[in-house]
């Protein structure tokens, strides 16, 4: 008995010939777009991984800054009544303000 592997698939998606498992060029642009959506679906995954991941480190971060601050100096902003400060810092940052 002659037993082939119909399950063969071709490794790139580019060729419009019939494989040699029998299958059409139907059937090969199924694959095609089974294994594309499956490819966006991993890199989606992956994408929201990254995300996680780079928050958790910034995260981190934060914290270790904020438990070097015992006087809290850089815990709110500074308010805008103090004289020269905000023309000589323009883009002033605390940690009130990175945690949003």
């Amino acid at each position: 008995e002659n037993i082939t592997n119909k399950s063969s698939r071709p490794r790139s998606c580019n060729s419009s010939k019939a494989t040699s498992g029998g299958e059409t060029k139907e059937g090969n642009s199924k694959y095609c777009k089974d294994r594309n959506a499956l490819a966006l679906k991993h890199k989606e995954d992956a994408d929201e991984l990254s995300r996680k991941c780079l928050t958790i480190a910034c995260c981190g971060l934060l914290v270790g800054m904020i438990r070097r601050d015992p006087m809290r100096l850089f815990a709110e902003p500074v308010p805008a009544d103090v004289g020269e400060y905000h023309e000589v810092i323009k883009d002033p940052k605390d940690f009130s303000t990175m945690r949003k």
